[in-house]
């Protein structure tokens, strides 16, 4: 059930099981459930699903809600921590809105204050890092999942995407010594997501859409919503569009973290990663589902 199906190995991200995609749209949420009940059984620590009014997060939750409605979990199982990084310009009234609309869940809401002492310390975070994300808001979200040492946080981030490529927060999950757990790293789970003829496909646009429009490969076909989760849970349609973290900043304070981020990137000695390829363990690059099955396959 924890297996994983990817490793790191030489500055790359190697398959170790085939990719596989499913036709059934609804298997997210009860694998999803049943991964949150086995490992409130087999972990000791306290575990917390960080809220962000996201989709990502409030998806967690509502299987979090279910699963106690089933007798499964209690409400003392899990924590629920939200982060309100101030100062704000207003509140984010959309998340505040879906969790009393729809989580009857208790849930601590914690200020962050975005500061230059803030700042250094995140700076000073990512330099005991194996793997930095390029991305300000990974880090800035695992780090304050360090301020709390003793509690493990769950975590959905997809990562595998389009033109089979993977984004860096799942390999920093994996990599990275932190308290972090993302479930999406787990083969059984993340097989439930990579749905055939749908977001998570894996693969580009079909070869006749994208002679009409070379650019939709980048845009649509990535862009596109996660329909698993609004299949499993309607009410997840009202979080769209996405609202970038550190968007309720203060417009001035939002400008001045991003410019020192930047500044910080270019001037440090640490490397960032960005989104990279996917590799068989023969060295060849996965450019197709069919690819991986006929690999493993062989070597079974």
């Amino acid at each position: 059930m924890f297996d994983s199906y990817f490793k790191y190995e030489d500055n790359k991200v190697i398959l170790t099981k085939p990719f596989i995609e499913t036709d059934n749209i609804y298997s997210l949420c009860t694998t999803t459930q049943d991964y949150l009940v086995k490992i409130r059984e087999t972990r000791s620590e306290e575990l917390v699903i960080p809220y962000s009014g996201g989709i990502d997060s409030s998806f967690l939750a509502l299987c979090y809600q279910d699963c106690i409605k089933q007798g499964r979990l209690s409400k003392n199982d899990y924590e629920i921590i939200s982060f309100n990084f101030i100062p704000e310009k207003q509140p984010d009234k959309i998340k505040y809105w879906f969790a009393e609309t729809y989580l009857d869940l208790d849930i601590n809401y914690i200020p962050i204050t975005i500061d230059e002492q803030f700042l250094k310390k995140l700076f000073l975070y990512t330099y005991d890092l194996s793997y930095v994300s390029e991305l300000l808001a990974v880090n800035i979200q695992t780090f304050c999942f360090s301020q709390f040492p003793n509690k493990t946080f769950m975590m959905f981030d997809m990562g595998f995407v389009i033109n089979y490529q993977v984004f860096p927060p799942v390999i920093a999950h994996v990599i990275n010594d932190y308290n972090v757990i993302n479930l999406f790293t787990y083969y059984e789970c993340a097989k439930t997501l990579w749905i055939k003829n749908g977001y998570f496909t894996l693969a580009p646009p079909p070869p006749d859409i994208f002679q009409l429009d070379t650019h939709i490969s980048a845009t649509c076909y990535f862009d596109r919503p996660k329909f698993q989760y609004v299949m499993c849970y309607p009410q997840l349609y009202s979080l769209y569009p996405k609202r970038l973290t550190l968007s309720n900043l203060e417009v001035h304070t939002n400008s001045w973290v991003y410019k020192l981020w930047n500044e910080f990137k270019e001037q440090s000695d640490v490397r960032f990663e960005g989104a990279v390829n996917i590799y068989l363990p023969n060295g060849e690059r996965v450019t197709s589902v069919q690819q991986t099955q006929e690999f493993f396959n062989g070597h079974s």
